[in-house]
């Protein structure tokens, strides 16, 4: 057949597993390079090139690939943290035309090679075109900007959380020790083995009593008793929230201090701690038991807003930290939209919606929406209650001319993030996990890592 064979590195001398000289006529044929990244580069030069504005080329990553015919591009930012331009140079074809994950087909204009911007992290998938496709040009510069930021009206608010996973740890009725972190009592019962009582006694302040009252989120709360403030509290489920196994238990707080206490009984058969515990047991085998008894975060939940009693400060990976502690306060009116994490909820999994309404002397002939890349993991926006624009990835601006009118306007935002504040992990030093897995949540720094949650910058609205 045609077609060319490099053979890089040391050629094959063995056929079925022995020496045959019948290889040797065909490895004269074969284009021979060294096994390094520069000869193969040399013998397979690619298509398309990246030539970046500013680091290192070698983070953007472009496979070739076919779909129903037609010649694709998958072009991705292997920067984790760091927003990339670029161009792209070699064999280009007339067009490269991005495919709309959102919508499912190809967009109405190609791009322009010599001007691409991926986030950190982002991809874009091109395909190959003719020469009728037109090119997107950049948007003309408009001459009146104007930016919502600071301040939103907090109009709705899905449930909010505070998760507890430190108490008070008493085994067995034995005097209760302080401060226990849930995975490291998990980690101490393991290894020695032991079936016992655990009674873990929890403490939490409420500063203002939230309206339509608080949920305990319990996975088997059949296999606990509880009791709050010195009270008995029934273990009856009244539904669950966020996951089927985290079932509601209704909480009769009070306004200041309250306690809460747990017991449950930790056991395992005999061979689950044997196993977990033989250091010359293979991972792959260790991890084909079941552990039985599993002790886990809890969760009070309901319609308040969470304050820390100590700052929070801006971490890596877009994280802020805290030591806490925490306590429970009333909703807020109002919320810094660049901070919503700080401003009541860090352990917020759902959805807030935010408005802020502002004037404009004139009836837009044109008008764009823009923001920076959100800590959210999906935004929609709205104006004057218009049909939402939903965001999931870049590019992070829409077309406002049809919404805006002279007079009074309102922005409405709705962001949601995902879970990942309200089950950690919370203590990894590196900030926000890309990697989670088992070791992640061990308690490896004092304060709580939380992923930001908000809109940096706030939203510009430019228009002429």
């Amino acid at each position: 057949a045609d077609g060319r064979v490099v053979i890089g590195g040391g050629a094959p001398t063995l056929l079925e597993g022995r020496p045959d000289a019948a290889l040797t006529p065909f490895v004269a044929r074969c284009q021979r390079v060294a096994l390094d990244r520069v000869a193969l580069a040399a013998a397979f030069p690619p298509r398309l090139r990246v030539r970046p504005v500013d680091g290192d080329n070698d983070l953007v990553y472009i496979p070739r690939r076919m779909y129903e015919g037609r010649r694709f591009y998958y072009i991705v930012n292997n920067d984790l943290h760091r927003a990339r331009d670029f161009a792209l140079e070699g064999q280009l074809p007339d067009r490269l035309v991005p495919f709309d994950p959102m919508t499912g087909r190809l967009a109405d204009a190609a791009v322009d090679p010599a001007r691409l911007h991926l986030e950190g992290a982002e991809a874009l998938i091109l395909f190959e075109a003719d020469g009728s496709v037109p090119i997107r040009t950049a948007p003309r510069p408009l001459p009146h900007a104007l930016t919502l930021a600071g301040d939103f009206r907090l109009t709705a608010a899905t449930p909010n959380a505070l998760t507890l996973d430190h108490f008070e740890l008493s085994l067995d009725g034995q005097a209760f020790a302080p401060d226990a972190y849930f995975l490291d009592v998990q980690q101490q019962l393991m290894r020695q083995g032991r079936d016992c009582d655990v009674w873990m006694r929890f403490h939490f302040v409420v500063e203002e009593m939230p309206a339509g009252g608080v949920c305990l989120l319990l996975e088997n709360p059949e296999l606990h008793q509880l009791w709050l403030n010195g009270q008995r509290i029934a273990n009856a489920p009244v539904g669950w929230a966020v996951d089927k196994c985290l079932e509601k238990l209704p909480l009769p707080v009070r306004v200041g201090d309250n306690q809460l206490v747990l017991r449950r009984r930790f056991e395992n058969p005999a061979d689950v701690y044997r196993i977990r515990n033989d250091p010359t047991i293979h991972e792959a085998e260790a991890n084909r038991v079941t552990v039985k008894t599993e002790l886990e975060s809890v969760f009070l939940w309901g319609a308040f807003g969470v304050r820390s009693t100590q700052a929070f400060v801006s971490g890596t990976r877009r994280t802020v930290h805290t030591a806490g502690d925490f306590r429970l306060t009333r909703l807020p009116d109002t919320v810094d939209v660049a901070a919503l994490v700080e401003g009541g909820f860090p352990f917020f999994a759902g959805t807030l919606t935010l408005e802020k309404a502002f004037p404009l002397d004139r009836t837009p002939a044109r008008a764009r929406l823009t923001f920076a890349r959100p800590d959210a993991n999906l935004t929609n926006i709205s104006i004057n209650s218009a049909p939402a624009t939903t965001f999931l990835w870049a590019p992070y601006e829409m077309d406002a001319t049809p919404c805006l009118r002279a007079g009074d306007n309102t922005l409405t935002l709705q962001l949601t993030n995902s879970c990942r504040n309200l089950f950690g992990p919370h203590y990894s030093p590196e900030g926000d996990s890309y990697a989670v897995g088992p070791h992640s949540y061990g308690k490896q720094t004092p304060h709580m890592n939380l992923r930001r949650f908000g809109i940096a910058g706030g939203v510009t609205i430019a228009y002429e």
